[in-house]
């Protein structure tokens, strides 16, 4: 499920916007004010942001833009208040431009597109490359990577993203570390038949992939080709 964030002050259509794109597949949070926007963006993180020029788009981009992983990642529809094309400096972030305010099924068309590259879509697809089937051991990768991808300064310490992940399961790090190394057990049986994705490109050739070894590439990986269509 792909989770998007709608920003518009105009109360009334964000209200339309949002009933019309959820789904089974979307979940919706529309918010109308700068403020609680940034807020919840950083909570949430979401897939795809919408954000409308009514409010003060430049400095809500300008903003997350400043952050080390966000800037990476092109995950804006932009959508004009008025028939004036809207203009930001920081034009990495922005994934679509409407030149004119657009119908709603138009954005709609966007977003089901972004919507089929979600970082959680992506790990997957990540996950299918390399072997590692669906398990406890999957998730707690899935989570760690997820912790490390937004704050890079995890990788620092092995026992700390452990423990945090532990924390969300309701267990110990040892729990989270032995399930962690049998999940790449695959992975490395996979590695020594030389596959062709570009992921085992990280890693040297006779070097056995450990847990932190494994979140090193995987998050540089995910950071390189997050929203881009490209082969895993």
């Amino acid at each position: 499920m792909a989770n998007i964030l709608v920003a518009n002050q105009n109360v009334q259509q964000n209200i339309r916007l949002c009933n019309y794109l959820t789904n089974d597949k979307l979940k919706v949070i529309g918010l109308t004010d700068e403020i609680s926007t940034l807020e919840k963006y950083y909570e949430i993180r979401p897939d795809i942001f919408i954000l409308n020029t009514n409010l003060n788009y430049i400095e809500i981009i300008d903003k997350l833009s400043s952050d080390k992983f966000e800037k990476r990642i092109c995950n804006t529809i932009l959508v004009p208040n008025n028939s004036d094309t809207p203009l930001c400096t920081n034009t990495a972030k922005v994934y679509h431009l409407f030149d004119k305010p657009p119908k709603m099924q138009e954005i709609s068309d966007v977003v089901l597109e972004m919507s089929q590259f979600t970082l959680e879509e992506q790990i997957d697809m990540l996950f299918f490359t390399t072997k590692i089937s669906a398990s406890n051991g999957a998730n707690y990768i899935k989570s760690a990577l997820l912790k490390c991808l937004y704050q890079p300064e995890l990788l620092k310490d092995l026992n700390s993203i452990f423990a945090s992940v532990a924390k969300d399961y309701h267990t110990n790090s040892e729990v989270i570390r032995s399930s962690f190394r049998t999940a790449l057990i695959p992975v490395n049986l996979y590695k020594e038949k030389n596959p062709p994705f570009a992921i085992f490109r990280l890693f040297e050739k006779d070097e056995r992939i450990t847990p932190k070894k494994f979140l090193e590439a995987a998050t540089t990986y995910l950071r390189m080709t997050k929203n881009k269509k490209i082969s895993f």
